[in-house]
């Protein structure tokens, strides 16, 4: 018999699944599971038995207590801290434009508003995807990379205008994009199970 362990990580909250209790997905040959420990999803197991019947389970003796374990948390930490920064960073920009609204120096309050309202959104989507790739889902990796790429048009543009927050804007982008592409690299999380 032989036995794979794929740990997602992933939280869900179906109701129909109740502790300790399995849902089959029937594969030629193999069985697959999805092993429920309380309010996490813990693992998917797959088995093939050698003599064509079910195998006994044992999820407790294959599955480690912390399903980010295994996925290395330090590969994770450097998209974090760049998702994190940048988020920061545009919350910044808001309370800048925010203070110029109130100064009255904006040209359009309209637009300084609608500014400030599509800025503070992505900080917020920005900052959810950072707490994300801490807790070790792999959701945030597309979104991360698409951003950061993004990024580099603008930085881009700024180098042309002879702004000096170019170059580190394009680096930070530049690291965003490989620390996402490397931190996932190997997941089966983004897989079709």
């Amino acid at each position: 018999m032989s036995e794979c362990i794929l740990f997602l990580g992933t939280q869900t909250s179906a109701a129909h699944l109740t502790k300790r209790h399995p849902i089959g997905l029937e594969v030629p040959g193999a069985r697959r599971e999805l092993i429920w420990n309380g309010p996490r999803l813990v693992g998917v197991t797959a088995r093939r038995a050698s003599d064509g019947g079910r195998p006994d389970r044992d999820p407790k003796a294959s599955a480690p207590s912390d399903p980010g374990d295994s996925q290395g948390s330090g590969s994770r930490l450097v998209p974090a801290v760049v998702c994190g920064l940048e988020g920061l960073a545009l919350l910044g920009f808001c309370a800048f434009y925010l203070y110029e609204l109130v100064l009255g120096e904006g040209d359009d309050a309209t637009r300084v508003v609608m500014s400030i309202a599509l800025m503070a959104l992505v900080a917020v989507a920005l900052l959810v995807m950072a707490r994300a790739w801490l807790r070790g889902l792999v959701w945030p990796r597309t979104p991360t990379i698409l951003w950061n790429l993004l990024l580099l048009p603008v930085a881009w543009s700024m180098k042309d205008a002879g702004f000096w927050g170019a170059w580190p804007l394009g680096l930070v982008a530049v690291v965003g994009v490989l620390a996402a592409w490397r931190s996932s690299r190997g997941d089966a999380g983004d897989a079709v199970i």
